[in-house]
């Protein structure tokens, strides 16, 4: 745990919510959030990865795409500037001084400056073709995860709809005995 203000915080890894454990920082930081779920409010995060990698992870190769979707993403977080949330629901733009405003916490502008500041590479130009330990191709070790990833994901969610239709089909049976059984 981290000491925080003179309380003791763990890394976040895999809370569901901001809103129930807050991403806290030093008084003065800015905290960019990462997680290794697909936790909507952060920052950074890996989109569509099973719920269940996280206790039974996927063999090695799998693992080293994800490590390496991480720096894309994160290549990509710093390439875009934020949007001011909610804005597609606003009648105007807000002015660019208006931007870090917005939001409560110093903001996701502020955020991403900061973020900007420290960088010492060009993140159009982060990731190498290789993966300098296993030596395999960085885009294909990408795709693969990904493509796992998706697939198990869409076989859990059949899986779940078969459940639920049988548990629909059940209930009629339970709840209305047949006649026979009265």
């Amino acid at each position: 745990p981290r000491c925080v203000a003179g309380r003791y915080y763990y890394d976040g890894l895999m809370w569901p919510s901001r809103m129930l454990v807050p991403w806290r920082g030093a008084e003065g930081d800015h905290v960019v959030r990462v997680t290794a779920c697909g936790a909507p409010l952060a920052d950074i995060r890996i989109k569509g990865v099973p719920f269940w990698w996280g206790l039974l992870p996927p063999r090695p190769q799998i693992l080293r795409g994800i490590f390496w979707c991480g720096y894309r993403d994160a290549a990509a977080w710093v390439r875009t500037e934020p949007s001011v949330p909610f804005d597609h629901c606003r009648c105007r733009r807000p002015s660019s001084a208006d931007v870090s405003s917005t939001t409560g916490d110093g903001g996701n502008h502020v955020r991403w400056q900061a973020a900007r500041a420290l960088l010492k590479a060009d993140p159009d130009k982060s990731l190498p073709e290789r993966d300098p330990v296993t030596g395999e191709d960085v885009a294909e070790l990408i795709a693969l995860a990904e493509s796992l990833a998706d697939r198990e994901s869409r076989l859990a969610a059949r899986a779940l709809t078969a459940l639920l239709v049988a548990a629909v089909a059940l209930v009629p049976a339970v709840v209305f005995p047949l006649a026979e059984a009265a």
